[in-house]
């Protein structure tokens, strides 16, 4: 990566720079060393050209943030850019740099690189380290990669992963070279086509007709395209909320009751619901959990890669998703598929699909 710009979330440690998470709680945070991902790209000859803008400490998925700013879509700066890495996928979109991390726990890394038309990849939980990075979800926070293609994310896990020991989570597995395999065709390929909710009536007409063109594409280059029900796969966004909400507010619970007045109100009031949230909740939760993942095994077990729409709608525009007094704003919908996947802790990767009436870009 000599001389490669690469922009950092700004969740993430660089030492001597602030590390905010976008919230005034944490002005004047400065890092007393690199994280572990920063040291990694020094290493590697990146040039780490600054931090990006968030949802306040990576809490909410359309890329609104009132103390810093809301991120604007390349594509249409009426429109929102998803999140919570909504800068690091703007600035990719934009050619600003070729590169950016971003961090995944309910699909911060795939949601925005689905509606800002690039290549977001949420790496096997544990493959990259978390250490020198901020907590939201600690069981699901992911690291990964965001760039123009998928061959720029495959150099830039080349970097990036590897085992830690300052990560508790970080794995042992072997690192391979994630760059071999791109000059392969399809064939003996399985593709796993759920036949239920990521392909429901719900999902919007226009995200549905450019998958099933870019399934008919794979399958005419030699794919298998096996349909596969997984009617259990609608209970897993409430499984990543429902850890979230219990690992969030322990994150924050110290702070949180001292300077409840710095956190945004939609933020405060998240993390604050947690508080009513017993220890029997988050084990159901956990147990849920094991449970969903059993499932999604067995179905792995038929196929070697799921296909789905990153998101079941259309790119909402700001002033949608903006909140208001009675009204939550609009985009709750994004995460209804990606949080399925840090649940379990697989690998998903958003690619650009094509672009919807009026050119916004899908995944």
């Amino acid at each position: 990566l000599h001389g490669i710009p690469v922009g950092l979330k700004d969740l993430i440690d660089v030492a001597g720079r602030e590390t905010t998470g976008g919230s005034k709680v944490l002005a004047g945070n400065i890092a007393k060393s690199d994280s572990r991902v920063a040291k990694k790209l020094r290493a590697a000859g990146a040039i780490l050209i600054g931090k990006l803008n968030l949802v306040e400490f990576a809490i909410g998925t359309t890329g609104l943030n009132p103390t810093t700013g809301d991120v604007k879509n390349p594509w249409d700066r009426t429109h929102i850019t998803a999140g919570s890495s909504s800068g690091s996928a703007a600035a990719v979109a934009s050619g600003m740099i070729p590169a950016a991390l971003g961090t995944d726990t309910g699909g911060s890394v795939r949601m925005p690189a689905s509606l800002c038309g690039i290549s977001g990849l949420k790496p096997t939980y544990g493959r990259v380290s978390r250490s020198g990075v901020l907590d939201l979800s600690w069981s699901m926070d992911h690291i990964g990669p965001m760039t123009r293609t998928t061959a720029d994310c495959a150099l830039m896990m080349n970097v990036l992963a590897g085992h830690d020991a300052s990560d508790p989570a970080s794995s042992h597995e072997p690192v391979p070279d994630f760059t071999s395999g791109f000059t392969e065709g399809l064939e003996n390929l399985k593709i796993g086509v759920p036949t239920d909710y990521f392909f429901s009536d719900s999902v919007d007409s226009e995200v549905l007709a450019l998958v099933r063109t870019a399934i008919d594409l794979m399958s005419r280059n030699g794919a298998e395209i096996v349909e596969l029900p997984m009617p259990w796969a609608e209970k897993g966004r409430a499984i990543n909320l429902g850890v979230i909400i219990c690992e969030v507010v322990a994150v924050h619970e110290k702070i949180i009751s001292e300077h409840a007045d710095l956190y945004t109100p939609a933020v405060r009031s998240r993390i604050q619901s947690g508080f009513n949230v017993s220890a029997i909740d988050y084990i159901r939760a956990q147990r849920a959990r094991q449970w969903f993942n059993h499932h999604m095994a067995e179905s792995m077990h038929q196929v070697d890669v799921l296909i789905t729409p990153t998101v079941p709608i259309q790119t909402p525009t700001i002033a949608d998703c903006t909140p208001s007094p009675g009204n939550p704003g609009g985009g709750l919908e994004l995460p209804l598929f990606t949080g399925v996947f840090d649940v379990t802790g697989q690998p998903s990767h958003s690619v650009p699909c094509g672009f919807i009436t009026g050119g916004m870009p899908i995944g």
